[in-house]
């Protein structure tokens, strides 16, 4: 097998959301000794980003800079969109108190190592930082700043709002 048909069965397997397979298949291609490239990468991101799987997400993205690929868009809104989707009602720290839902401050670093490469985030990228805040119990003073702040971020990127998005504010509104 070749790299070509390794990628189709891994996204075969992010497609019908079976991200177990879709390791699995990655796992032996490496054991292969076939090399994977960022469509390798972004499509097997892509599966633990829909499965909320952040820790799964982030060992993979962490076997990139020894593979020598370089990270892009699809790849790091992958990351984040699986740190925010979190699973299992996963917690960490951040600022200082409990954020439920997922690893937002993952998902921040993220977006932050995305503008330092000076990667241009996307509306899918913007709306998964927007609707992180939902998941945070803290102040609704807090979750309304977070908003804006992203918003600033998307408008200065000449983004325009969605309905996803335009929903997300109101919900945030206090």
């Amino acid at each position: 097998a070749d790299l070509w048909a390794y990628n189709s069965l891994i996204s075969a397997c992010a497609k019908s959301l079976q991200w177990e397979r879709a390791l699995g298949v990655f796992q032996e291609m490496e054991e292969a000794n076939i090399e994977p490239d960022i469509v390798t990468f972004s499509t097997l991101l892509n599966a633990f980003a829909k499965a909320g799987r952040w820790k799964e997400a982030m060992d993979v993205y962490s076997e990139m800079a020894p593979a020598r690929v370089q990270p892009n868009v699809i790849t790091l809104s992958a990351v984040m969109t699986a740190c925010i989707q979190g699973g299992e009602i996963d917690r960490a720290i951040a600022g200082g108190r409990m954020v439920q839902g997922g690893e937002i401050d993952r998902a921040i670093d993220v977006f932050e190592e995305m503008r330092g490469r000076g990667m241009q985030p996307d509306r899918i990228t913007f709306t998964a930082l927007m609707q992180g805040c939902r998941g945070d119990p803290g102040s609704q003073d807090d979750r309304w700043q977070w908003v804006l702040q992203v918003l600033a971020e998307m408008e200065e990127s000449e983004i325009e709002p969605d309905s996803v998005i335009v929903d997300t504010i109101i919900d945030s509104m206090p």
